[in-house]
């Protein structure tokens, strides 16, 4: 009975990676998907994968079916949804880079600051030392 659950979680996996929409109306259907895959593999015990695509279809075939089945204003909803976090996201990630670069700029110009100009001597710098005499 196990290598039917996992034959069914797997087939519903890979619908699963074919929908290109998540939340509760996905879960319900991959949910009442693989409920009905149980039941055929309860019946047919001995099932391979190609047989699953031949009854209930390929994955890409339930996706284009599962798109049908939506409102075209909802999917609209949600593309529209989908590309506003990408730009949130691209907009978080240009912010960080950008105080970044900020801050490194502060670093330098205030090293340049400290030094007025002239280079410090320290034991760091005992190779130097002794290029020049010191």
């Amino acid at each position: 009975m196990k290598q039917l659950d996992r034959q069914a979680a797997a087939y519903c996996r890979r619908i699963g990676r074919e929908l290109p929409f998540g939340g509760q109306r996905k879960w319900d259907y991959l949910q009442s998907l693989q409920d009905d895959v149980g039941r055929y593999l309860s019946a047919h015990p001995w099932a391979k994968p190609e047989e699953l695509a031949e009854t209930f279809g390929t994955p890409e075939q339930i996706a284009v079916a599962f798109l049908s089945e939506m409102d075209d204003k909802e999917i609209y909803r949600r593309i529209s949804a989908r590309k506003r976090v990408v730009r949130l996201v691209i907009l978080g990630l240009g912010l960080a880079i950008g105080m970044l670069a900020a801050a490194l700029l502060y670093m330098i110009l205030r090293n340049k600051y400290d030094m007025e100009g002239h280079f410090i001597i320290t034991q760091a710098c005992g190779w130097f030392r002794g290029r020049i005499g010191l």
